[in-house]
Order: structure tokens, then C-alpha cells, then sequence
């Protein structure tokens, strides 16, 4: 007998495979490799804090020990406190996600920003092992809280740049830039290009 096969078939047995692909990728490669470069970077910033005491960068480095606590939390299930003694500011951030609220004023480099923490509810397939619903909230971290530098010098630009090029640092530092690349690749293929600065180009 004929049978009728359709393209939505086609392209449901497309997206199933591609959607098991990608989710066998992120809990056996992503997840530990995204862990690794959040610890490692983490580590080497009570090194760089004391290089970079009284410089332009000092705000900067601190402001990534804010970054890396929040996302070493999220990624390990273990609150993280960083090494420059702001544990309120973490645990105040670290409830705010746990609230899952849509429209949250967070204290972020140096001034308030309103943060989406909704955003921060696991779903899809993400929900399927403790370890991809730490991978998917600490991705969404990575993803929403951005270092922000509109080239003026009477707003938080400067500072918010300062942060971004101690997060440089401290991924040079640690050696985890290699690593990087290979997170970024990958998402790059799976997803497309990033819409922001990353680390190459910065």
C-alpha cells in the first residue's frame, strides 16, 4: 500500500535526533567543561586582586568574583561565596533566582538592574537529571548577566567594562581559555553565533 510521509515527519524525526544529540552532549561534555573553567577562573582571583589593588581593574575583579561565586553555585548545587567577602550580595542574588520572579532589581556591578529570574525555570529536557538543570541555570547566568559598555564615561561603563577584562584575565590565568573555546564552539554549531563580545574578541 502507498504511505504518505510527510515533511512535518521528516523534520519531527530531524528535531527528536538533534534534541538527543545536544542533550547527551551538554550532561557528558558541557556541564563538566563549563564546571571546570568556573572553578578554575575562580581560583585565581585572590591572585589577581592583589595585582590589580588600586588599579582601574580593582572594581572589575571584584565584580567577577561576584560572577563566578553566583555561577560556581548554580553549576555545583553548593552555594560559593567567592574570595573578596560579598557573601550578602550572592545570597541575595542566589534567592532571587530560586524565587523564579519575573521582573527582580538585582545589585549587579555597582548599580541595580532589573533581572528576568524567571528566566531561570528549568524546562524541555533540561528537567531529565539533576546535572542539566544545574548546567541550564548557570547557562542562563552566563547568558543574562552581561558586562555592559556603551563607550560613555558618566554612566557604569567603565566599570562594567573593568569587569570584563578581569573575567579575561582571569580565563587566561587559570588556562581555561582552550576549554572556553571548545564550549563556545560547540554552541556556536549547535545554536549559531553569539549577539555579544566573547572572550576571542574581547
Amino acid at each position: 500500500l502507498p504511505v504518505f510521509f510527510s515533511c512535518d515527519a521528516a523534520l519531527h524525526a530531524w528535531h527528536r535526533s538533534y534534541g538527543a544529540i545536544l542533550e547527551e552532549l551538554e550532561e557528558t561534555y558541557l556541564a563538566p567543561t563549563l564546571q571546570s573553567v568556573i572553578i578554575g577562573m575562580g581560583n585565581q582571583v585572590s591572585s589577581l586582586a592583589l595585582t590589580a589593588s588600586g588599579t582601574a581593574v580593582a572594581n572589575g575583579v571584584q565584580d567577577a568574583d561576584y560572577f563566578l561565586a553566583v555561577a560556581r553555585s548554580l553549576i555545583t548545587g553548593t552555594n560559593n561565596y567567592g574570595s573578596l567577602g560579598q557573601n550578602a550580595q550572592i545570597l541575595a542574588t542566589l534567592t532571587a533566582i530560586s524565587n523564579l520572579q519575573p521582573a527582580t532589581v538585582v545589585s549587579l556591578f555597582g548599580t541595580n538592574r532589573l533581572v528576568d529570574c524567571s528566566q531561570f525555570t528549568v524546562r524541555g529536557h533540561y528537567a531529565t537529571s539533576q546535572k542539566l538543570q544545574r548546567y541550564f541555570r548557570t547557562m542562563m547566568w552566563c547568558g543574562l548577566i552581561d558586562f555592559r559598555f556603551t563607550g560613555s564615561t558618566n554612566d557604569n561603563s567603565l566599570r562594567e567594562l573593568s569587569g570584563a577584562v578581569a573575567m579575561h584575565l582571569l580565563m587566561k590565568n587559570s588556562g581555561q581559555l582552550a576549554s572556553w573555546q571548545k564550549i563556545d564552539g560547540v554552541i556556536q554549531m549547535f545554536v549559531g553565533v553569539p549577539d555579544s563580545m566573547n572572550f576571542n574578541q574581547l
